[in-house]
């Protein structure tokens, strides 16, 4: 991808430059489900990518705020989607301290997808590269620098959705963490200070993930998915089983819904490392293999989906209350679900090749399975994970992405 000239640039709104389509205050459906509740949704922007971004875009991130901010990453940038411009994240002034200069060998690192916190109170990292290794990060918040860490032992950082805690992923000095057998995750605190360490031996050093409240981190490694305190580094539970998928609530509640590597057409509900429930979809009449998972933060529901097929659960019960199939044609490719259950669903035509066009459906359901709202996208290419559906932390919002654009919605449930 082309380099623009010194990171103070933006892209503007002109001609075919950019094409950026509004519907503020239009309210775009209103469909009541069987058990009589009604989604009003709300379009807020769709966003087209300039050409020269296109196909770069690496992941979205959605931010707590009404409406959300929202920031997409590539490789070298982190832009800011506004309806006029799209904006680099380097040249907000009220972000970076004037002492940081954005220049080549400097990237920034951000908490994603979700973040619990505005971007005033988000933690930035800006990692300094030097021949092929991190050797300085400094974090800052708001404009200020937290911390400023010259320490070449880690090869990436991640950062809490909360901003109270990071972590940085030390593979020995192996600064492409493809080969080691160990990783070592240090816990900081947001000012630098070391709080814990974790020596682990996942697969793969990402095998690793935030609780959607920050509070917690998972590891899963060969011993089993582990869930410690983001704060000190202290493991409060254990899940004795290697995860093929999983994904947790907040930490409070504690419950985590997995799929092990050694059946990967059963799913397990446990809280606190204690096993709640087994479903298997052979036993539901489904002849597919579970390709995701989802759990609302609060803990409260849960989708497991396999290609075509998506089950909902409640609470504690191992029988599904909802279930919903997509078309022959499609295949589910993302799942997100709110605090009220409402469970966003990502599918498209199956079957395809990369370079192939697709037809898109972004879906809203109820704990219950019915159809609440569906939105067709367009993708000029496909891969086996979009279009990508993520609520915001509030559950309010609905972040709809593809390769070739974003869109925000506003959703509301009676």
């Amino acid at each position: 991808m082309k380099r623009w000239n010194g990171y103070i640039r933006m892209l503007m709104l002109g001609g075919c430059t950019l094409a950026l389509s509004l519907v503020n205050t239009s309210l775009l459906a209103e469909i009541a489900a069987s058990n009589k509740q009604v989604a009003l949704v709300q379009s807020l922007w769709t966003f087209f990518y300039p050409k020269d971004l296109r196909y770069h875009i690496e992941r979205g991130v959605i931010l707590s705020g009404d409406p959300p901010v929202v920031l997409v990453t590539t490789v070298e940038d982190v832009f800011h989607i506004k309806s006029d411009p799209l904006s680099l994240l380097s040249t907000n002034s009220t972000l970076l301290p004037p002492s940081v200069k954005m220049a080549a060998g400097i990237s920034l690192v951000l908490p994603a997808p979700t973040v619990a916190t505005t971007l005033s109170d988000m933690l930035i990292g800006i990692m300094v590269h030097q021949n092929h290794a991190i050797y300085r990060l400094r974090v800052v918040r708001g404009g200020k620098i937290l911390a400023d860490l010259k320490d070449s032992r880690h090869f990436t950082y991640l950062l809490s959705p909360d901003g109270k805690s990071f972590i940085g992923v030390d593979s020995g000095g192996k600064h492409i963490g493809l080969t080691t057998r160990h990783f070592i995750y240090r816990f900081f605190s947001p000012t630098g200070k070391v709080t814990g360490e974790v020596k682990a031996s996942p697969a793969s050093w990402d095998e690793v993930s935030f609780s959607p409240d920050g509070s917690g981190f998972l590891i899963n490694d060969q011993e089993g998915l582990s869930f410690y305190e983001s704060d000190t580094a202290k493991r409060l539970w254990m899940i004795p089983r290697v995860a093929r998928l999983f994904a947790t609530a907040n930490g409070d509640g504690g419950r985590t819904v997995i799929v092990s590597r050694d059946n990967v057409r059963e799913a397990q509900l446990y809280e606190r490392g204690r096993l709640s429930w087994t479903m298997n979809f052979e036993q539901s009449g489904i002849k597919e293999n579970i390709r995701d998972l989802a759990i609302s933060p609060n803990g409260q529901v849960i989708a497991v989906s396999g290609d075509r097929t998506l089950l909902i659960f409640e609470g504690e019960s191992s029988s599904p209350s909802g279930r919903y199939s997509v078309e022959e044609n499609l295949a589910i490719n993302s799942i997100s679900i709110n605090n009220k259950g409402i469970v966003a669903v990502g599918a498209q035509q199956a079957n395809l090749k990369s370079n192939e066009a697709a037809i898109g459906r972004a879906l809203l359901l109820n704990r219950k399975g019915s159809l609440l709202l569906q939105e067709n996208t367009q993708h000029e290419r496909s891969n086996a994970w979009i279009p990508k559906v993520q609520f915001d932390s509030s559950g309010g919002f609905v972040l709809i992405q593809t390769l070739e654009s974003a869109s925000l919605r506003r959703i509301m449930i009676n």
